[in-house]
């Protein structure tokens, strides 16, 4: 299989290279830069999760979270974009204890992205009108890899 394979592996492995020092591997083990190039498989307890949260809020009901409508890996990169050290393990409930959600009723916070303080682990969370704004906000704001300037 390897003949079969070998140009494009070569192709691969030239461009990896082109971006990182062949040097700076030594510092990984085989498992973790199967995971740098591949990704990883997260579980993810949607029971855990929702009991991690705890909600300072003065709405009359906590903001519209939905997690459930969402793909796993976004999941992840939500808990990383409120989490400091980036670092959510094989599951998500040992990262999430003390992870808390923040809505506001104030009608201009609807125009407003979700924002993290990482050193609370604080997710702040204006009350959108609905699942699906807070979703686009949410993806918008992680996916943009920013920090405080955005929110």
């Amino acid at each position: 299989m390897y003949k079969q394979i070998r140009a494009q592996t070569a192709s691969f492995v030239r461009g990896f290279y082109s971006i990182i020092n062949p040097d700076w591997l030594a510092m990984f083990s085989p498992i973790e830069l199967q995971q740098l190039i591949s990704g990883d498989s997260v579980l993810i307890d949607l029971e855990d999760l929702k009991n991690a949260f705890s909600f300072v809020t003065s709405c009359s009901k906590p903001p519209l979270l939905g997690f459930a409508y969402l793909e796993p890996p976004f999941c992840i990169r939500c808990v990383q974009y409120t989490n400091e050290d980036q670092d959510v393990g094989d599951t998500l409930g040992s990262v999430l204890k003390g992870f808390f959600g923040f809505g506001s009723r104030r009608g201009e916070e609807q125009a407003r992205l979700p924002s993290a303080s990482t050193c609370f682990n604080l997710l702040k969370l204006p009350n959108y009108a609905s699942r699906s704004v807070l979703r686009d906000k949410l993806r918008y704001a992680i996916n943009s890899n920013s920090g405080f300037e955005l929110s």
